[in-house]
């Protein structure tokens, strides 16, 4: 007798985790955008075009003064869909769409040195930083989940 009321408990408690009941039509996609910022710690400004961004810039990276925006990238990616950015010469960041889960679109972000996976709910945004210029500057890359 206890069992179904535990077990009505456990699915009215943990499936809301799952997300949405319904399936999804057509392949899994979502539209990413790559902003990639040269910063410094040389004394400078906040690119007009990072208005939006200046204050998170501005908190995670303080050791930076001088944000600006190098490139801009719009791209809508199926599951398993890679797209790639030049950075530098010869340099480039690789995005890959891994899945999208409900509300979240996983994606894969390798860049020089390093590689990391990333969860985006819709409108979501996450800096990764990249490499560095010819000049020592610092490459940041914000990427964002765009509708």
């Amino acid at each position: 007798m206890l069992r179904l009321p535990l077990l009505l408990f456990f699915m009215l408690t943990f499936a809301p985790l799952a997300g949405p009941a319904h399936a999804q039509a057509g392949p899994a996609t979502a539209s990413l955008r790559v902003e990639v910022i040269v910063a410094s710690a040389e004394e400078g400004q906040v690119d007009a075009a990072l208005r939006d961004l200046q204050r998170r810039l501005q908190t995670q990276f303080s050791q930076f003064r001088s944000f600006v925006l190098r490139s801009r990238e719009t791209w809508t990616l199926q599951a398993g869909q890679s797209a790639s950015l030049p950075l530098l010469p010869n340099v480039n960041a690789t995005f890959r769409l891994l899945s999208v889960n409900g509300e979240r679109a996983e994606v894969e972000v390798t860049v020089p040195g390093g590689q990391t996976t990333v969860a985006l709910p819709p409108s979501g945004l996450v800096f990764v930083a990249g490499p560095r210029d010819a000049e020592g500057r610092t490459l940041i890359l914000a990427l964002r989940r765009v509708e």
